[in-house]
């Protein structure tokens, strides 16, 4: 969708950027830009495209994407797969959370989520059995893992499939991303998150 021409003054004078810096990078005259800036041409549907996308180039280059790394939570709460169900349900609740991985010997190994054990209790023949079962008998895939230079955007389309996402740095797990960690960054102020 092609914006309104002064939207093109406007992006071009907020990126702090002159009619002939703009020009050079579009390849087209600086004259042209002021026809088209003061409304004195209708420029071509191709010159508007070669404007625009340079300035959203230039937009992007300048705000580089928010990563994972930045808004992930770093204190990562961990339940032990030979824990009790009992027990992974207290920490759970204990911190407020709706789901946690699960490690074995330090490494991930499965999930437990809220829906993790709804499904457990729902299926068991002895409901009140499940408390003391072992998370590893219970437990979900592990989470998804990403770099924490991943852009947000390729996570928050990962967070539609999965309840959370492990941040790693050299593949060792330095942080957990979930939806509420999306709707911080949502909630937060636009000069915060860079």
């Amino acid at each position: 969708m092609i914006p309104e021409i002064e939207e093109i003054r406007h992006v071009r004078r907020e990126l702090g950027l002159t009619q002939k810096e703009l020009a050079t990078m579009a390849g087209v005259s600086q004259s042209l830009i002021a026809k088209i800036e003061s409304g004195l041409v209708q420029p071509s549907y191709a010159n508007v495209k070669k404007l625009v996308e340079c300035l959203e180039g230039e937009k992007a280059r300048r705000q580089p994407p928010v990563s994972v790394g930045k808004v992930c939570a770093r204190n990562v709460v961990w339940c032990e797969s030979t824990e009790s169900v009992r027990d992974a349900a207290i920490l759970m609740r204990k911190h407020g959370f709706s789901q946690l991985p699960v490690r074995r010997r330090g490494s991930p190994v499965g999930s437990i989520t809220d829906k993790v054990l709804s499904d457990a209790i729902a299926t068991a023949e002895r409901p009140e059995l499940v408390a003391s079962q072992k998370v590893e008998e219970i437990m979900g895939e592990p989470f998804p893992q990403l770099s924490e230079t991943t852009p947000l955007k390729v996570a928050s389309m990962l967070l539609q499939y999965a309840p959370a996402v492990l941040v790693v740095r050299e593949s060792e797990p330095v942080g957990m991303l979930t939806k509420s960690d999306l709707l911080k960054v949502l909630a937060s102020e636009p000069a915060s998150r860079r």
